[in-house]
C-alpha cells in the first residue's frame, strides 16, 4: 500500500513499504518530516536535520534508491519526475503552459498517478490528463491560487469528489477510468 500526502503547493509526501518521498518540501526544510529521498523540481537548496540523511535530486538523470526508480528529466528551468515505487508508477510534473511533446511522452511512459498543477491554465492541465490518461490525476496549485483555478479544472475534466486528508492505493486495485482526487493541506 503507497500513502500520499499533499503538503501544499507542489509539495507531496509518498509513503510506501520500505521508503518515503519527499517532493519539494516547503520552504526547503525537512522539519519533522522523514524521507528517503527528496526530489526537488527547481534546483534549491534542502536543510535536512543532522540525524537525517535523505537523498537529495535536484535535477536530470536515472536513479535507484532503496527500491525506487527515479527519473528525472529536464522541461524548461524546472525538472520533471518520474519514479516507481511498490509497483505504482507516479509523475510529478509541476506547472506546465503546453501540452507535452510526443519525447515527453516517451519518457513518462505509462503512468498512474499524475501529479499536476493546475495553476496557470486548466485547460492544458485537461490536455496533458487526456494525453498521458493515468489512473488518478491528483491536482496541485502553486500561491493562492487553489480555489477558481481548481475548480475550472474541475469543471472542464468531470469533477471530483471530497477532498480527501490521504490517498491510499496498491497497483492491483488502481481504477480502469481516470478519476480525479483532492487532497487536504496535511502537515505530512
Amino acid at each position: 500500500m503507497v500513502d500520499v500526502y499533499f503538503l501544499g503547493d507542489s509539495s507531496f509526501k509518498i509513503k510506501g513499504k520500505v521508503a518515503q518521498i519527499l517532493i519539494n518540501p516547503l520552504g526547503g526544510k525537512l522539519a519533522g518530516l522523514e524521507a528517503d529521498v527528496v526530489l526537488l523540481t527547481k534546483n534549491e537548496q534542502v536543510k535536512a536535520k543532522q540525524d537525517t540523511k535523505p537523498f537529495v535530486i535536484a535535477g536530470p538523470g536515472e536513479y535507484e534508491i532503496k527500491g525506487i526508480n527515479v527519473v528525472g528529466s529536464p522541461l524548461s528551468n524546472y525538472t520533471f519526475y518520474q519514479f516507481l515505487i511498490d509497483g505504482v508508477s507516479f509523475a510529478h510534473l509541476g506547472e506546465l503552459s503546453e501540452k507535452l511533446a510526443q519525447k515527453q511522452l516517451e519518457v513518462l511512459g505509462n503512468i498512474d498517478v499524475l501529479m499536476l498543477g493546475v495553476s496557470q491554465n486548466p485547460k492544458v492541465a485537461v490536455e496533458i490528463v487526456s494525453q498521458l490518461e493515468p489512473a488518478i490525476v491528483l491536482p496541485m496549485h502553486e500561491g493562492e491560487s487553489r480555489g477558481s483555478q481548481i475548480e475550472q479544472f474541475l469543471k472542464q475534466i468531470g469533477g471530483a469528489g471530497q477532498p480527501e486528508k490521504k490517498l491510499s492505493l496498491s497497483k492491483d486495485k488502481l481504477p480502469e477510468e481516470t478519476q480525479v482526487k483532492l487532497l487536504e493541506v496535511t502537515k505530512g
